[in-house]
């Protein structure tokens, strides 16, 4: 009987386990959770347009950073998305001049550096393209945008449980977001990013902060880690501003 008694608890332990660490929602519901989360479809699909202005501390230098400059190293940035599928980014030296920026015109992509410009590596085409489709909505008609999504089994991290969604893109590029179950807040990701090189990078980046602008949420801080779990760039939102006519000429040569 002691030990019959004895065999029944552990099922149940095994038995209620298994049943907190896994999600029984399909990927479509947590596409509408993490949707309803952000401030809702017909909120989200009111965005032509979003101007972001952060503050970003780079902890290690990139490849070619000059000899004698290194980190940390605070700069002004400026993200600025329009729809259906541009993208902007630049960044600022001390004097308010444009040190780097990256220009996605929706088909074509372009670098400057100091005044040089570059064409887009392939891995920085296929990360704008990535970025352009999900920055103003995410991944609400993922399908229409070319992404498969997977729900894999929750994780825990930092004793934080998470609903896991895996994302591949067109080009088979997979990452893995992090949903916290409870806000449905897309709090982690883990996959390949190109880095200001051009080249892939593994990272982990961590969003938080979410606050409510105009009805939609966004992370008002973000955070970098490399493969050693090593913090390399953090990034503090200061203002985010929604529809605000940003030209077509902004993403030209």
């Amino acid at each position: 009987m002691k030990n019959l008694i004895a065999l029944l608890l552990c099922c149940g332990v095994a038995f209620l386990t298994s049943c907190r660490q896994q999600t029984t929602v399909d990927v479509d519901d947590v596409v509408d959770m993490m949707t309803e989360a952000s401030g809702g479809a017909e909120a989200l699909a009111s965005l032509t347009d979003q101007v972001i202005t952060l503050e970003m501390t780079m902890y290690v230098m990139p490849p070619g950073t000059p000899e004698g400059v290194e980190g940390p190293m605070t700069l002004a940035m400026t993200m600025t998305a329009k729809r259906p599928n541009k993208m902007r980014i630049d960044i600022y030296e001390p004097e308010g001049s444009i040190v780097h920026s990256e220009c996605y015109d929706g088909a074509a992509g372009w670098t400057v550096d100091m005044g040089q410009r570059t064409d887009m590596t392939e891995a920085q085409l296929q990360q704008n393209e990535s970025m352009a489709a999900t920055f103003l909505d995410g991944y609400l008609n993922y399908q229409d945008k070319g992404f498969t999504l997977e729900l894999l089994a929750d994780e825990v991290v930092d004793e934080q449980n998470y609903m896991v969604l895996q994302v591949t893109d067109k080009h088979d590029n997979v990452e893995k977001h992090y949903i916290n179950p409870e806000t449905h807040f897309d709090e982690r990701m883990s996959g390949n990013v190109a880095n200001l090189t051009g080249e892939w990078e593994p990272v982990v980046v961590t969003s938080k902060d979410y606050k409510m602008v105009d009805g939609i949420a966004f992370p008002h801080h973000m955070a970098w880690y490399n493969a050693t779990g090593e913090m390399t760039m953090e990034f503090t939102v200061k203002e985010v501003k929604h529809n605000t006519g940003v030209d077509d000429a902004v993403f030209m040569e």
